[in-house]
């Protein structure tokens, strides 16, 4: 079964490795930019219509997935329980026809 605080030590520890900064300042900014990318993968992907970008999305999501992950490292968090709790308590709110 995946651990998903096994895998924030992981990126953590990678990302110290690979000399960037590990605090969570540096790495919600480096979230954000991967973001962006992640947005224009998708806009590129939207635009072509074809699935051959879609592989680069794939890739954006993850770093975005690693950035967070290096954070809840950083400060200790139990994200693996965080996202739980977050999911759980999302299932329970009432959503109306909200639009993005």
């Amino acid at each position: 079964m995946l651990n998903i605080n096994d895998l924030a030590k992981q990126a953590h520890t990678l990302t110290e490795r690979r000399g960037f900064k590990t605090d969570v300042f540096s790495c919600l900014k480096h979230c954000a930019g991967e973001v962006t990318e992640a947005v224009e993968a998708n806009t590129v992907y939207n635009k072509t219509g074809e699935k051959a970008d879609q592989n680069h999305l794939a890739e954006e999501l993850a770093d975005i997935i690693i950035c967070a992950l290096t954070a809840s490292a950083e400060e200790e968090i139990d994200i693996e329980r965080a996202v739980n709790e977050a999911m759980l308590k999302n299932a329970r709110r009432a959503y109306g026809t909200q639009t993005a």
